[in-house]
């Protein structure tokens, strides 16, 4: 089985997992100075792998977010969206909340949601590069992946390449 989380917005980034490999494909999204998505290594990557899922986080504007920020979100988490409806591949949205209450389940409650969700990651990628912290989009991502498979696995992690 395959499932491709996606952490939007302008630093987003997505992770495949692939249970049949039990790898894990990250990409980081690149956007140019007008904030046009580059599309080419994310659409490559969907239909080279065809995922039976693709789970978005379903995102929105925070409070104290200015207008050209939550704008600008937008625009890159829209873009983000129409490439994965291009593709015709299964998909939903999950929230944050929903995601994390599973994927947090048995971290220490005096945590930070980004430390529970470090956590979480370190005990289902044990083979990360030593010395190397993902970025926390990487980590959403594949966190949001993971919650959908539903099941344990230990990962061994790639980066995605054209």
């Amino acid at each position: 089985m395959k499932i491709l989380g996606v952490d939007p917005g302008k630093t987003g980034s997505c992770c495949l997992l692939d249970t049949d490999s039990n790898e894990a494909i990250y990409l980081n999204f690149k956007f140019d100075k007008n904030n046009i998505f580059d599309i080419n290594p994310f659409y490559s990557l969907i239909m080279q792998n065809e995922p039976d899922m693709i789970v978005m986080e379903k995102v929105q504007g925070r409070g104290g977010m200015g207008a050209t920020s939550v704008f600008t979100f937008g625009i890159c988490t829209g873009q983000i969206l129409n490439t994965i409806k291009f593709t015709r591949m299964p998909f939903k949205h999950i929230t944050p909340q929903s995601w994390q209450k599973k994927m947090h389940s048995g971290q220490d409650s005096n945590m930070k949601p980004k430390e529970k969700s470090f956590a979480a990651f370190n005990n289902l990628c044990p083979s990360y590069p030593l010395g190397k912290k993902p970025k926390m989009d990487i980590i959403d991502a594949f966190l949001i992946a993971h919650n959908e498979l539903g099941t344990y696995h230990k990962w061994v992690f790639d980066e995605f390449e054209l």
